[in-house]
C-alpha cells in the first residue's frame, strides 16, 4: 500500500533531514545575531590576489576525482603537522623559542585549516552527487512527454509531496546561500589582515639582525594564518558554488514536477475508493497517534509525581558534587515545559489528522457537481482555517528560532570552563531538554506545512470545479445567496423571551426566540386586522345609522366593534408566531418612560375619546362652541374630533379640550335654537298692523318652529323709530342654517310692509339755531376764498 502524505509528514521520517538542514539554518543565523556578525558580502573579485578560492567547478567527473584527490593530499599533510604537533619531543624543543600563546595559536590555526580542507571535500562530494542528480533530472525532463496511461489520484499525490519535498529543499539551500556568502566575507577579510601580516612579518625576518629562531615564530605564524585564512576562503567559495549549481537544477526540476503535476491533476479524479484507502490509513495513524499521547500523558504524570517525592532533596550531578538548589529548578522547569509541550502538541496533531480527514472527504464532494454557493462557501470555510494555521505555524516558526537562541546559549554555558561542574552539567540536562523541544516543534511545523499543502490542493480541486460552472449556473447560484442572505436576515434573533409552563408539578422556564420574521409575521397580521377593524367600522357606521332610530347613537357601537376587532386581531397575530406575552416585560420600561413622558398626551387625549363616546355629551351634529372654534361636530374619535365651522373650513380639536375647558352644546338635549330678528317702524305707522305683518313673515317660513310658536314683542323706543322684536325657534339639522332663515325672514318683512304702506324709517337729525340775537350773514367770493 502506498504510503499516503499524512503518515509521512506528521512521523517526518522522509523529510527529516531536509527541515533539519532548516533548523541548523535558522539556528546558525542566530548564532550569527548573537555575535553581532554582518553577512554583508564583501567586494572580493574572484581570482584577486586575496583569494585562491576557484572561479569555477569542475565540468567533468574526472576533474571533480582530481579536484577531491588533491584537497585529501592536502588534508593528510596538515593532519600530520597536528599530529607532530602533539609530541612531547618536538614540543620540548620549540618551548625554548616560542611562547605559551603562541603554540595555542598554531594549534588552533592548524585545526582551522584541516576544517577548512575538510569542507572543500565535503562540498566536492556534495557537488558530484548533486551533478549526477542534475543530469539524471535533465534526461528524466528530455524524455518526458505525458504520461503512457491515464494519471490516478495516487500518482497526483505523489507529485505533490514530490513538488512540496522539492521547494523545501529549495527553500533550505536558498536559507544557505547568504550564509556561505556572509563565510566568504569573514574569511577575506580576516585573509586580507593576515596577508598584511604575513608581509610585516616577512619585512622583520628579511632583516640579518633577527635571524634567530625566537625571531622566527612570527614569520610561521603569518604563514600559517595565511594558509588557513585561504583553506576557509576556498571551502566558503566551493560551499556558495555548490550551492548555486544546487540552486540551479532544483528550480528546473521543480518546474518540471510542477508541469507533470498540473496535468496529472488535469487528467485525475479522485474516486470514493481512494477516499476509503486514505480514510484507512488516517484512522490507523490517529490510533498511533492516540497511543503515543497516552504514553506521552502518562510520562508527564510520573515526571509530577516524582518532582513532588523528590522537594526537598538535593539530587547529585555525576561527578558526585551537589547541585544547587536554582540549577534544580531549571532542570525541572526544562523537563515539565518539554513534557507540557509533547503533550499538547501531539494532541496538536490529533486535531491536525481530524483536519485531514475532512479535508479528504471534501475533496471527494467537490469532485462531484455542486453548485456555485456550496463550492464558495466551502472554499470559505477552508480558507479561514487555512489562515489560522498559517499563524499557527508563523508562531512555531519563531518559537523553533528563538529555541535555537536557547539551544546555542546552554551549548556556550556547558563547555565554558570558567563556571562549575554542577553548573555546566546542568547546562548540558538543560540543553537536552531544549533539543527535545526543538524536534517537537519542529515536527509540528512539518505537520502544519503538509496540512497547509493538503488544504491548498483542495483549493485547487474547488477552483477546476468553480472553472466548469456555466453562466446559468453561475446565476443561479447568485439568487440563491441572496435568498440565503435574506433567510440570515429573516432569521435574526432580536430577543429571547422567558415563558415558564408547569412540569411535573414544577415550573420550567421555556426561551421563546423573537427574530424578524416573527415580528414580521406578527405586524402583518395585526396589519390586516387594522384594515379589518376600519371595514369592519365602516360596515357597523352602516348597519348603526340603518338599524338605529338615531343616527348619533352608531358612534359608540362601531368604535367598540373596531377596538374587538383590534385586540383580536393582535390576540392572533402573537399566538401564530408564538410570541409570548411576557415580551412586553422587556418593553416595560422604554413603556413607562414613554407613557410618562412622551405619550402622557396621546393617552390623555385616547381616554377623553373613550369619555366622550361612553358620556356622549359630544355627538356627531352636535353643534358646539369650544375655544373660540364653534361649528358641528362631525366626528368624535379616539384621539380627536372635527368640528366643521361655517366657513367651509374643518378644525381638529383633541378630546381632552372638551373635558378641560367650557364647552358650549347647542343641540345637547334640544335641537331647536332660539332666534331674534330686530324690526324698526316708524312712529306714525299702526302699531297693531306692523306687529301682526310680522308674525305673518314667521308663520309663512316653514323653518321656523310652530311649536313654542313666535313671538312679535315691542322691544323699546328708538331715536327715530319704534324697534320690535321677533323670537322665533329653528330646529337645526344639517340642511338648517341659522343665518339664513333669519335673512329670509327680514326680506318676507319688508315685502309685506311695503306692500301695508309701512314705512321703516332711517335715522335722522334736528338741527336748532340760536335766534335771540341778529343772525350776521356775509357774502364771500368763493375766488378771493380760494386764493387766500
Amino acid at each position: 500500500m502506498t504510503t499516503t502524505p499524512l503518515n509521512r509528514t506528521l512521523r517526518i521520517p522522509s523529510r527529516f533531514s531536509c527541515a533539519a538542514l532548516v533548523a541548523f539554518a535558522v539556528m546558525l543565523l542566530s548564532f550569527a545575531q548573537l555575535h553581532g556578525q554582518s553577512f554583508k558580502a564583501l567586494s572580493i573579485p574572484r581570482g584577486s590576489p586575496t583569494s585562491n578560492a576557484p572561479a569555477s567547478l569542475p565540468k567533468t567527473v574526472a576533474e571533480m576525482d582530481s579536484a577531491i584527490a588533491g584537497i585529501e593530499t592536502r588534508l593528510t599533510d596538515v593532519r600530520a603537522k597536528v599530529s607532530a604537533t602533539n609530541t612531547d619531543k618536538t614540543t620540548a624543543a620549540r618551548d625554548v623559542a616560542a611562547r605559551p600563546e603562541e603554540l595555542a595559536e598554531r594549534q588552533q590555526l592548524l585545526h582551522q585549516w584541516v576544517s577548512a580542507l575538510d569542507r572543500q571535500a565535503r562540498n566536492l562530494r556534495n557537488y558530484k552527487e548533486i551533478h549526477r542528480l542534475n543530469e539524471q533530472r535533465v534526461a528524466e525532463q528530455d524524455a518526458w512527454r505525458g504520461f503512457a496511461q491515464p494519471p490516478t489520484v495516487a500518482l497526483a499525490e505523489r507529485l505533490a509531496d514530490m513538488v512540496s519535498a522539492q521547494r523545501l529543499e529549495l527553500r533550505n539551500a536558498e536559507m544557505m546561500l547568504p550564509i556561505y556568502e556572509g563565510d566568504i566575507s569573514r574569511n577575506a577579510a580576516r585573509l586580507i589582515e593576515s596577508q598584511k601580516q604575513l608581509r610585516l612579518a616577512e619585512d622583520q625576518a628579511a632583516d640579518a639582525r633577527v635571524r634567530d629562531s625566537r625571531n622566527q615564530q612570527p614569520l610561521q605564524l603569518a604563514q600559517l594564518r595565511t594558509q588557513a585564512n585561504e583553506a576557509s576562503v576556498e571551502a566558503a567559495e566551493l560551499g556558495r558554488l555548490v550551492t548555486s549549481q544546487q540552486l540551479e537544477g532544483k528550480r528546473r526540476y521543480v518546474e518540471f514536477l510542477e508541469r507533470k503535476l498540473s496535468s496529472a491533476r488535469a487528467q485525475a479524479r479522485i474516486t470514493r475508493a481512494d477516499l476509503d484507502g486514505v480514510l484507512a490509513q488516517i484512522n490507523e495513524r490517529r490510533a498511533a497517534l492516540q497511543k503515543e499521547l497516552d504514553g506521552a500523558v502518562a510520562a508527564d504524570q510520573g515526571l509530577q509525581a516524582s518532582h513532588a517525592l523528590a522537594v526537598g532533596r538535593v539530587p547529585a550531578v555525576p561527578n558526585g558534587n551537589p547541585a544547587e538548589p536554582q540549577l534544580v529548578a531549571e532542570i525541572e522547569a526544562a523537563r515539565f515545559e518539554t513534557s507540557t509541550l509533547k503533550v499538547e502538541s501531539l494532541r496538536s496533531f490529533l486535531q491536525l489528522t481530524d483536519y485531514a480527514r475532512t479535508i479528504w472527504q471534501d475533496r471527494v464532494w467537490a469532485a462531484e457537481p455542486r453548485s456555485l454557493r456550496q463550492l464558495r462557501d466551502k472554499e470559505q470555510h477552508h480558507q479561514q482555517r487555512l489562515e489560522r494555521l498559517r499563524e499557527w505555524k508563523g508562531l512555531m516558526e519563531q518559537s523553533l528560532s528563538a529555541m535555537g537562541d536557547q539551544i546555542l546559549r546552554q551549548t556556550v554555558r556547558s563547555e565554558d570552563a570558567r563556571l562549575p561542574i554542577a553548573e555546566r552539567e546542568a547546562a548540558k540536562q538543560v540543553r537536552t531538554s531544549l533539543q527535545e523541544r526543538a524536534l517537537i516543534e519542529l515536527r509540528t511545523v512539518g505537520a502544519l506545512a503538509f496540512t497547509q499543502d493538503l488544504a491548498a490542493r483542495l483549493h485547487t480541486d474547488i477552483s477546476a470545479q468553480v472553472a466548469q460552472i456555466s453562466m446559468w449556473a453561475k446565476m443561479a447560484s447568485f439568487f440563491e445567496g441572496a435568498d440565503a442572505f435574506l433567510h440570515r436576515i429573516w432569521n435574526t434573533e432580536l430577543y429571547i423571551a422567558e415563558d415558564s409552563v408547569i412540569a411535573g408539578g414544577q415550573k420550567v422556564s421555556v426561551p421563546r426566540i423573537i427574530t424578524v420574521g416573527k415580528v414580521a409575521i406578527a405586524l402583518s397580521i395585526f396589519g390586516f386586522g387594522l384594515l379589518l377593524a376600519r371595514w369592519a367600522n365602516r360596515l357597523a357606521g352602516l348597519a348603526s345609522s340603518r338599524w338605529l332610530s338615531k343616527k348619533n347613537a352608531a358612534g359608540v357601537p362601531t368604535k367598540a366593534f373596531a377596538a374587538v376587532v383590534v385586540l383580536i386581531s393582535l390576540l392572533v397575530a402573537m399566538a401564530s408566531v408564538r410570541i409570548p406575552w411576557t415580551v412586553f416585560a422587556f418593553m416595560g420600561g422604554a413603556l413607562a418612560i414613554g407613557v410618562g413622558f412622551g405619550a402622557q398626551t396621546l393617552i390623555n387625549n385616547f381616554i377623553s375619546g373613550i369619555i366622550l363616546l361612553c358620556e356622549r355629551s359630544i355627538r356627531v351634529g352636535d353643534l358646539v362652541e369650544v375655544d373660540n372654534q364653534r361649528g358641528k361636530i362631525m366626528r368624535v374619535g379616539f384621539r380627536n374630533s372635527l368640528i366643521a365651522r361655517s366657513d367651509g373650513s374643518e378644525v381638529l380639536v383633541p378630546n381632552s379640550q372638551f373635558l378641560e375647558k367650557k364647552v358650549v352644546n347647542w343641540t345637547l338635549s334640544n335641537d331647536k335654537v332660539r332666534y331674534q330678528v330686530a324690526v324698526g317702524v316708524a312712529y306714525d305707522a299702526p302699531r297693531s298692523k306692523a306687529a301682526e305683518l310680522i308674525a305673518q313673515a314667521a308663520a309663512e317660513h316653514a323653518q321656523v318652529s310652530k311649536e313654542p310658536a313666535p313671538e312679535v314683542l315691542l322691544d323699546n323706543f328708538g331715536d327715530h323709530a319704534l324697534l320690535f322684536t321677533l323670537e322665533i325657534w329653528i330646529r337645526l339639522s344639517p340642511d338648517v342654517n341659522g343665518g339664513k332663515v333669519r335673512s329670509e325672514l327680514r326680506h318676507r318683512i319688508m315685502e309685506l310692509f311695503d306692500e301695508a304702506k309701512i314705512s321703516m324709517p332711517f335715522p335722522h337729525r334736528d338741527i336748532h339755531l340760536n335766534t335771540n340775537s341778529p343772525l350776521e350773514i356775509k357774502v364771500v367770493d368763493p375766488r378771493v376764498t380760494n386764493s387766500g
